[in-house]
């Protein structure tokens, strides 16, 4: 039984792991010891639980970078909103010019850091979004709360291009939707747009609520609280 339960606890570990990792990720490596200024962009190539993970080889004006085979580095990324960081060691570099890796160890163990004050859940929420197209006009359009929390949501709206509809960074919008709980509530609430990704058919934006009213915070906090204590 004493076993069993161990296995368990261990492959939750190794699932929560694999959960923080993602193809394309940006991460910044910095070699163990070298100054706080030395940290390497590069990104997430793919990754093996428990033995490696392979990233690109870092560029530094415009040449590749080996690191010193065997050595320490500490991985620093941001991720779904929270601050990672892991000790490693370079395993190779695989100086290939069609396709320069770098193998390093897989982490044994992984630090978090919430920089979200207020944690979030995930939900596919209607809203209405009012947006500012023009000086005293606005246009409004359909999309979806992706995730949500007292301190502000994940938009995505669908067909952005046929609904002629554009989002930016700092842009202020009014958003209309409905929590259901143990009873339907109306939330009309202004937020500002902090990040934004575009493809040609979709927008994706996390947006920060501004000026929000007593009343409209006890209803988030709320509709998340049910969910996250269900």
């Amino acid at each position: 039984m004493r076993s069993e339960l161990m296995a368990e606890s261990i492959s939750a570990q190794i699932k929560e792991r694999e959960t923080i990792l993602d193809v394309g990720l940006v991460i910044f490596i910095q070699p163990k010891g070298s100054p706080k200024n030395i940290r390497y962009k590069t990104a997430v190539v793919g990754w093996k639980t428990d033995y490696l993970v392979i990233i690109d080889m870092p560029i530094l004006n415009g040449a590749y970078v080996n690191l010193v085979e065997g050595s320490s580095c500490i991985v620093r990324y941001i991720h779904c909103g929270d601050a990672y960081g892991f000790e490693t060691k370079v395993i190779k570099n695989i100086n290939d010019a069609r396709l320069p890796l770098i193998y390093l160890s897989y982490p044994k163990s992984v630090e978090k850091i919430s920089l979200r004050q207020h944690p979030r859940i995930q939900t596919r929420i209607p809203v209405q979004i009012e947006v500012a197209v023009e000086e005293e006009k606005r246009r409004e359009v359909r999309g979806n709360i992706l995730d949500l929390s007292v301190g502000g949501c994940l938009l995505e709206i669908e067909g952005a291009a046929s609904q002629k509809v554009d989002l930016d960074i700092n842009q202020r919008l009014k958003l209309v939707f409905t929590l259901k709980n143990s009873a339907e509530c109306v939330v009309e609430i202004f937020a500002m747009i902090k990040r934004v990704q575009k493809t040609p058919n979709n927008i994706m934006a996390g947006a920060q609520f501004v000026d929000l009213s007593p009343d409209n915070f006890e209803k988030i906090r709320h509709f998340c609280e049910s969910l996250t204590y269900k």
